[in-house]
């Protein structure tokens, strides 16, 4: 059964993984949060360059930095680092909480609210298949980068 649902998921993920290559994302979460979203950003073909670990234990920071790598940032303050972090890394996407949005639009990138209220499972299955179609909404909606852009008036 796992043999056949798992192929099944990789078909799935296909069309994703396709328009997801070459993305990069920051993760301003916490916790656990900061590896297993990491993990299945990576899964769906996306760099994570970055995650907060500000809340996080010895271990999820340790498996922060094994799933980011050597040059990935293990953000301690990620309200004053991020924005300065998305520049640098040439992020496309931002996944925070809602404090957050403000950010992804002054930087204009996309924006993905991953609260634990947040109204979709990303958990097995069925749960990496809705990460990747929020992160397909977002990329694709044009609000991040028209917000962010100077008014005619301001040139």
């Amino acid at each position: 059964m796992i043999e056949r649902e798992e192929a099944r998921l990789e078909e799935r993920l296909r069309p994703y993984r396709r328009l997801f290559a070459g993305k990069k994302a920051i993760l301003n979460t916490g916790g656990n949060k900061s590896w297993s979203i990491a993990a299945a950003l990576q899964d769906l073909g996306i760099e994570v360059v970055a995650t907060s670990v500000g809340k996080a234990t010895a271990a999820d920071k340790e498996k922060a930095q094994a799933y980011l790598g050597a040059d990935g940032v293990l953000m301690q303050n990620p309200g004053a680092e991020q924005a300065a972090l998305i520049e640098e890394k040439g992020a496309h996407l931002l996944l925070a909480g809602g404090r957050s949005l403000y950010t992804a639009l002054k930087k204009q990138i996309a924006f993905i609210d991953v609260k634990q209220e947040k109204k979709r499972s990303y958990g097995a299955y069925a749960g990496l298949l809705n990460l990747a179609e929020d992160i397909k909404n977002a990329l694709e909606n044009p609000v991040f980068t028209l917000a962010g852009r100077k008014a005619p008036w301001d040139k």
